[in-house]
């Protein structure tokens, strides 16, 4: 809001301009994808997926990111669908991508089992390559989708 004078947040108007905050960015961001006999959808997904992961990487580039998809008792094509889908896009050459295999237990517990492999394997590389260190769980954001 102005005064009539165009300033704003003065003591004219009482209008009290918002105070800006330093932004919240997350150490690691991890998307998990639950997939049950996705063959036709998850390439495009895979695909979507290695798009927004170079997006993030090249405008934050100290944001680590990964991508977990949990094979839910898959019966069709999915496995081998990912499978090249993986060995064609170079994003997913540095082990950005994990691939579970489970019975078929339903999307929520298929999901559960990723972000638990998520959180389990997230590090955050210190100066030394060898080392690492657990994600603070407020530093370490999830997101979930579906394959199609």
């Amino acid at each position: 809001m102005t005064d009539r004078t165009g300033a704003a947040g003065t003591a004219r108007t009482g209008v009290v301009p918002p105070v800006r905050t330093a932004a919240v960015a997350p150490v690691r961001v991890d998307v998990v994808v639950p997939v049950h006999d996705e063959e036709a959808a998850v390439g495009r997904c895979l695909a979507a997926l290695a798009d927004a992961v170079r997006a993030v990487r090249a405008a934050s580039p100290g944001v680590r990111v990964g991508v977990t998809l949990v094979l839910d008792g898959c019966t069709d094509g999915t496995a081998a669908a990912v499978a090249a889908a993986r060995s064609s896009d170079p994003t997913w050459g540095d082990g950005t991508l994990h691939v579970l295999t489970s019975g078929h237990v339903g999307v929520g517990r298929a999901r559960a089992l990723g972000v638990a492999h998520a959180r389990t394997h997230a590090a955050a590389r210190t100066a030394d390559p060898t080392a690492f260190h657990p994600v603070s769980p407020a530093d370490h954001w999830f997101a979930h989708t579906d394959a199609d």
